[in-house]
């Protein structure tokens, strides 16, 4: 698709390059008017034959040829097989954002990261093998045991992440993206999945991208067990994806929302 809409401007420029060159020929071909003046006659009453000025001929300017786009920087490539891939996995994360790498989790980092597309998804959340690991402040509540609110100040607890990830390059990630397919897809295919990794990483951003942000100020709480649950039954039925954007609050879900409609553009663009 891209060589076919590159080849399509091309062809617009020279013909438009043709026209303005065709157009200047015209120019420079044309005769231009000029004034007649009565020639005097000779002693015999002859008179002398009019003198017209020639057209000069006008050189045509040359279109001038367009500069090549220059050549993208240098990405850390894959290694060519999964086992060892750990440092290189870091050495690209490094590259993407320098703060990136102190949050990956120590091994198998291409699986991990396969492993979270599927289950995000899926509308899922893993609670174990998670690629990164980022220590969330305590969770907080607002009112009283009868009337638990959550408190606002829960959507500050993963503003650094959110930063970070809203300050990476969509088409640089996207370039990595499809530089690691080949080792993406080999753990991929070990899951066993039906569908490529290629429509997963889609079908995943896909589902982040159908979260609606909770936008109201009281969301009010119960605590069955250990863990809080939603007063709401029918927030309390929401996937697991949708009730972690919901915790990180309306502004940071519309943050990662936002980008991530940035690296999906990319990403089909790349894939064209």
């Amino acid at each position: 698709m891209k060589a076919v809409i590159t080849a399509i401007i091309i062809l617009l420029l020279a013909a438009a390059g043709l026209a303005w060159l065709w157009l200047s020929d015209e120019a420079a071909h044309s005769p231009r008017p000029t004034a007649v003046e009565p020639a005097p006659e000779n002693a015999v009453g002859e008179s002398r034959p009019i003198q017209r000025e020639q057209p000069q001929p006008q050189m045509a300017e040359p279109v001038p040829t367009p500069e090549p786009p220059p050549a993208p920087e240098p990405i850390v490539g894959p290694p060519p097989q999964l086992t060892d891939s750990d440092m290189d996995v870091r050495a690209a994360a490094t590259d993407l954002a320098a703060d990136l790498s102190q949050w990956l989790t120590p091994e198998e980092q291409v699986r991990k990261w396969v492993l979270l597309v599927n289950n995000v998804a899926a509308g899922k959340v893993p609670v174990k093998n998670r690629p990164a690991q980022f220590d969330l402040a305590p969770f907080q509540v607002e009112g009283t045991e009868d009337n638990w609110e959550m408190a606002a100040a829960n959507y500050r607890r993963a503003r650094p992440l959110v930063d970070l990830f809203v300050s990476l390059d969509p088409k640089l990630l996207a370039r990595y993206l499809e530089a690691w397919e080949p080792l993406l897809s080999q753990a991929h295919n070990e899951l066993g999945q039906p569908t490529g990794f290629d429509d997963q990483l889609l079908a995943a951003i896909d589902r982040i991208l159908a979260v609606e942000p909770l936008q109201r100020q009281h969301i009010e709480l119960k605590r069955p067990t250990v863990y809080y649950t939603y007063a709401d039954p029918e927030l309390e039925r929401a996937s697991e994806l949708e009730k972690l954007m919901w915790r990180l609050g309306p502004e940071n879900t519309v943050r990662i929302q936002s980008q991530l409609r940035e690296v999906r553009a990319a990403l089909v663009a790349g894939g064209e």
